[in-house]
């Protein structure tokens, strides 16, 4: 929904050279947020350049003043053009969102190029997603996971926040469910099974959920019993 008025909205004769290479790369981006696309570190960064472009001045002046929610700039900047808090009331001149979008992007191209030139140029690098123990001991965690997605998105995989169970239930008499979770069936880090789900869950896939019944109690998927005894 943001790309639209942003591309119409950006004054691209005053770019130099490295921003126009970024922001073709933003023009050109599938929308998707793939591991090694480009394009979605291009606009994540530059949104959040915007909204203080945007909000910064008012934010400011109020003690304990939040930033608004994403939504509301895109919402603002969709339904009004001249939206009133893309002026800046600290300077003179009435700033328009063209200038507000110019001046975002401008500030953004070095992060941009620091990004590129330390190999995180691929929105997996960049995001750098990493399953953190509870200890947040780094040892004992999983770091540099290569998944896509991000925020507000169906896989909403961030850096260190995600989709801890994914479930996929057909509603037929028979029930037939797939599910993966972030983790490992065993809480020993020695054990080969700690992590094991973890690679799987990276990749998007599922594991089937077997829906056992009584009469599978001998069924060869069973590979261990516990007895109680009175």
């Amino acid at each position: 929904m943001a790309k639209p008025v942003l591309l119409q909205h950006m004054n691209e004769a005053a770019l130099d050279a490295d921003g126009k290479k970024y922001w073709n790369i933003f023009k050109e981006w599938n929308l998707r947020s793939d591991t090694g696309e480009a394009g979605p570190i291009v606009f994540t960064v530059l949104w959040d350049s915007l909204e203080k472009e945007v909000w910064a001045d008012e934010v400011s002046r109020i003690k304990g003043a939040f930033v608004p929610y994403q939504s509301s700039l895109l919402e603002g900047i969709l339904r009004d053009p001249v939206f009133k808090f893309v002026d800046n009331i600290n300077t003179p001149q009435k700033e328009t969102l063209s200038d507000d979008v110019l001046a975002a992007f401008k500030k953004i191209v070095p992060v941009l190029k620091k990004a590129a030139e330390e190999g995180r140029g691929s929105w997996a690098k960049f995001k750098d997603t990493h399953i953190s123990h509870l200890t947040k001991l780094p040892a004992l965690s999983r770091l540099h996971l290569p998944i896509g997605g991000g925020t507000h998105i169906i896989n909403a995989a961030k850096a260190d926040h995600g989709p801890s169970w994914r479930m996929v239930v057909s509603l037929t008499p028979e029930t037939q469910a797939y599910g993966v979770y972030p983790g490992g069936q065993n809480g020993n880090p020695g054990s080969m099974y700690y992590d094991n789900f973890i690679d799987t869950w990276a990749n998007g896939k599922y594991f089937t959920l077997w829906m056992m019944k009584k009469e599978e109690m001998a069924d060869k998927r069973v590979k261990f019993k516990m007895l109680f005894n009175k």
